[in-house]
């Protein structure tokens, strides 16, 4: 993906959009060289077979050894009745509408585990095995590039996105397009308050038509650090304050229904200390993660997330068996 400019800048407003670095709200240090275009793998190659799986929110195969933890599903029949979602003249209806395709042709099972947000989480879908990196738990990825966390917060799309899959657990990356757009790290924290808020007031104890609760299950979500990344190092001061903002929010959830993961360390050649950025972990933006194997960019940052939605789906699954006899004392089944 070559930098460019659009002859209208509000047409990606700035952001890393779906043509490669955008150059034209202002000028960028970062650019990515022609060199570095890749084709797309063949529709038969593994790798290929592996995005398309993790797009219809179906598993792999699950190897020996796995944790049984998570409850294998098959994916079901068209959906009944079908997601709708209308475009509106955005800059993201096309990837929503494929989204909202993909999910009413080949519905995934509810109650997984759905990744919202940017493109740091949209090219772990398209660089990998995003469904083996998570197995053997269900997983659904429904990021887009580009989206800020006023995008995420819209009802349109958590009408299309999250609310159908009826997750167990919500794993959120977003803001980092906010930063570069001048948003202050607070009005960041607000965004994601008020995405969590409506998530959980959906999504916690699902209910009939009489509004009776018929489900003990209570969402859990999963906050990932906005990467600390050399493109944004000029950012790096507000970047600290939006993750300590949000990082401060997680925290007063005792239950710890909504948490917090970093990943920065992970991202810097002294660890906690953060003043060396690994370099080698990106490509030449600066901003995402270079896809060769061989930078092992991926095999870096992902065990933290991993191990992170790990922990929060046994806490799902914990709180829905402790929440089961109260539910059937209630009902008159105790």
């Amino acid at each position: 993906r070559a930098s460019h400019t659009h002859t209208t800048p509000r047409a990606c407003r700035g952001r890393v959009c779906g043509r490669g670095s955008c150059m034209s709200s202002a000028p960028r240090v970062w650019s990515l060289p022609r060199a570095h275009l890749r084709r797309a793998p063949s529709p038969r190659s593994p790798l290929r077979r592996s995005r398309l799986r993790a797009e219809r929110g179906q598993e792999p195969s699950a190897s020996p050894g796995t944790p049984r933890t998570a409850t294998r599903h098959a994916a079901m029949p068209a959906r009944d009745p079908p997601i709708a979602f209308e475009a509106k003249g955005e800059w993201y209806d096309g990837e929503i509408r494929r989204f909202v395709r993909l999910d009413n042709e080949n519905p995934p099972a509810r109650g997984g585990v759905v990744f919202v947000g940017s493109s740091i989480f949209r090219e772990w879908r398209e660089a990998r095995d995003f469904a083996a990196d998570l197995a053997p738990l269900p997983v659904v990825n429904r990021a887009f590039g580009g989206s800020t966390a006023r995008d995420q917060l819209r009802d349109d799309i958590m009408e299309a996105i999250v609310f159908p899959h009826e997750p167990r657990v919500l794993v959120y990356y977003c803001g980092s397009n906010d930063l570069n757009e001048g948003e202050s790290p607070r009005r960041i924290r607000d965004a994601f308050v008020s995405w969590s808020e409506k998530a959980r007031a959906r999504l916690d104890g699902r209910r009939n038509e009489n509004e009776n609760v018929v489900s003990s299950s209570r969402v859990t979500i999963v906050f990932v650090s906005i990467n600390r990344a050399p493109q944004k190092k000029p950012l790096w001061d507000a970047l600290d304050e939006t993750n300590r903002l949000i990082k401060e929010y997680c925290e007063t959830h005792d239950d710890q229904s909504v948490v917090f993961a970093d990943v920065n360390p992970l991202l810097f050649q002294d660890g906690d200390a953060m003043t060396v950025p690994n370099v080698s972990l990106f490509r030449d933006d600066g901003l995402h993660f270079d896809p060769d194997p061989n930078a092992r960019a991926y095999d870096a940052w992902v065990p933290t997330v991993r191990d992170a939605v790990f922990r929060a789906w046994d806490r799902a699954i914990e709180r829905e068996k402790r929440a089961e006899p109260g539910r059937r004392d209630a009902a008159g089944e105790g």
